[in-house]
Order: C-alpha cells, then structure tokens, then sequence
C-alpha cells in the first residue's frame, strides 16, 4: 500500500537534505529554473513509501463497506463532508482527501494516553490517510475533476508558506502538529476581510485552516477514531 504524508513532504527529513529543504538527490536541479517543477515531482517519488496491509485494516474495510451495503446511510463523502461544512456546501473529493488527510495527521499526534482498540484505529486511520493522499498526489487522474492536482499542489505551497512564517520547519513532527493546532486562528489564513461560506470552504486557500479546525473539534469527541477510521 503506498503512502504519501503531506505534512512529511512539506517538512522533509532533515538527514535526507542539502539544508535548504530540498534532497540531496535533486539539490542541484535547483540552479534550472526550467526544472523546478520536476525537482517537485521527485522530491514526492523521494518521500513516498510503501506499507504492508494488515489482515486487521482488510477485516476493517470488508466489515465497513458491508454495513454500507446493507445500511440505506449516505455514501463514505457525504458522511465525511457533513463534519467539514455542517452539510451545507458540496465539497470536491479532491478537497475532501487533503482536509481529513491533514486532520488526520493532526489528531495522530497530538493524541496519546490511548487504549489499545483505539490504539489499533489510530494507526489504521493514518495508514488509509496516507494512502489515499499517495493516489491523490501521484494519480490524480483518478479523480474526476481536473483540480485534483492543482488543488494538492497549492495545499503543498501553502503548507510550506504556513511552517515558514511560523518557524515550524525543523521541528519534530508532533510539536509542529501540536503548535499548528494551539496557534489556530480562524482569521490567520483569509487574505480578504469577507467571504461567503462557500468561498470559505471551497476556495483553494481555505483546505488547510478548514483541515485545522476540523482537527480541533475532532480531538473533542471521544469517538474521534472510529470516525477517522470510516465511521
């Protein structure tokens, strides 16, 4: 199963890189302009990795689409995007992976102290999380919409601004979740003084407070995993 981390690929690991934040590796495409949106592409080839699927995870995803099956509930992005805007905006799937991926992320390492069932979920939600955001990112025409790769690409660039702005990059990866979600502000990311709610959940810009915020009332429910680990 490959696994792609956003937050990973906008960090790096520090032992892999020039000191500038690129790989090794591609450090020198660098100096050609030309050739800094292949450094990009190849720079995800350099971080994504690959994990075997436990019997658990396919015990989990056979058990969940059968109750799906014999359920009359909505399909998987309707229960996911009511959590996201109330039910009220229709969000893309390509929006949908990156904010649940990135609040993923953000729950799983600010959340400890967990018993081992829970315990279980949690290390099975980041898996899919991580799945899911390695075919985003690398078959994005998988996707029926042609923004899936702009819409991965500008969450990156913004992802990257945001750790810049705010001295988080270096930091180990829980303590930059844990600030990320301490130093929220919902007002921190909107360039503009008004917007509609539409615009707020559905613009480019917005994936990522809208990732931060759905974290944060996440980490409030006690049933935070078993809705992370398809509900």
């Amino acid at each position: 199963m490959g696994q792609l981390n956003l937050l990973g690929l906008c960090l790096k690991d520090k032992s892999l890189q020039d000191g500038h934040g690129t790989p090794k590796l591609f450090a020198n495409l660098r100096e050609y302009k030309m050739l800094r949106r292949l450094n990009r592409e190849l720079e995800m080839l350099f971080y994504r990795t690959n994990k075997q699927v436990s019997a658990e995870l396919k015990d989990l995803v056979f058990k969940t689409f059968w109750e799906k099956l014999r359920s009359n509930s909505n399909g998987f992005s309707e229960e996911y995007d009511k959590y996201i805007t109330n039910g009220t905006v229709t969000v893309e799937t390509y929006q949908s992976i990156i904010i649940w991926h990135i609040a993923t992320d953000l729950c799983f390492y600010t959340d400890s102290g967990m018993n081992e069932p829970n315990l279980s979920r949690k290390v099975m939600s980041k898996d899919v999380s991580d799945y899911m955001m390695y075919i985003l990112a690398m078959c994005p025409l998988a996707f029926s919409t042609g923004n899936a790769k702009v819409g991965f690409e500008s969450t990156r660039v913004n992802v990257e601004i945001y750790f810049l702005l705010r001295n988080l990059s270096g930091l180990p990866k829980d303590q930059v979740c844990e600030k990320m979600i301490s130093g929220y502000k919902a007002n921190d990311f909107l360039k503009q003084k008004y917007l509609s709610r539409e615009q707020k959940y559905l613009s480019i810009e917005s994936l990522l407070p809208s990732a931060i915020q759905l974290a944060k009332e996440l980490n409030q429910k006690n049933g935070k995993w078993e809705i992370l680990s398809f509900g």
